[in-house]
């Protein structure tokens, strides 16, 4: 069901069209799959309601903003220098962004690097299992293939951050064995 509404991060506007075999993803699609996600999860993992929904939107929004000067890198091939560049970029961004932006969006950055709330790690597990659901399908299996993603590549960037999570957890540790048996990662 979760799959049928990521159906929006394939319709293009303007009544243009990407080629069927392109399964290319923008940042911003990213964060609408990851918005997808929380609506999902967050009834499951904060049954009693006490984190910051409004923050965990909004750290949702901004958590990639450095991308706008990096792009995006695949995050098991990300060193600590690559890190602290996207660090050092959005910081940068933050500085450009209309003024009655930068306190918000600084701040929630602070938050989200430093992983020390709920809601940083709640977001920080979604930017995690994303990109599975975004895989699970042919294409995304020819994706994986393109990349290189290993089984091992990818559980070891996501099992430290959904390890407190068990629904997230269990999604994780679930699709990975299904991806593993039909053959979407490779040796």
């Amino acid at each position: 069901q979760i799959q049928y509404l990521y159906g929006l991060k394939y319709e293009i506007r303007y009544e243009l069209t990407r080629k069927q075999d392109d399964f290319s993803e923008s940042v911003a699609e990213h964060i609408y799959g990851m918005h997808i996600l929380c609506q999902y999860f967050l009834p499951l993992e904060d049954t009693k309601e006490e984190w910051d929904q409004n923050k965990i939107r909004q750290l949702i929004t901004w958590h990639d903003i450095d991308e706008v000067e990096t792009g995006d890198m695949i995050g098991w091939k990300k060193t600590d220098a690559d890190r602290a560049r996207e660090k050092e970029a959005g910081d940068r961004v933050v500085e450009k962004m209309p003024e009655v932006f930068r306190r918000d969006v600084g701040a929630l950055l602070d938050e989200y690097d430093a992983q020390e709330t709920s809601e940083a790690k709640f977001v920080k597990a979604l930017d995690k299992i994303e990109p599975l659901f975004h895989l699970y399908n042919p294409l995304g299996k020819k994706l994986a293939h393109d990349v290189g993603l290993t089984f091992d590549a990818s559980n070891r960037i996501k099992e430290p951050y959904v390890a407190s999570f068990p629904h997230i957890r269990h999604y994780s540790e679930t699709i990975q064995k299904i991806m593993m048996e039909e053959g979407f990662f490779i040796d």
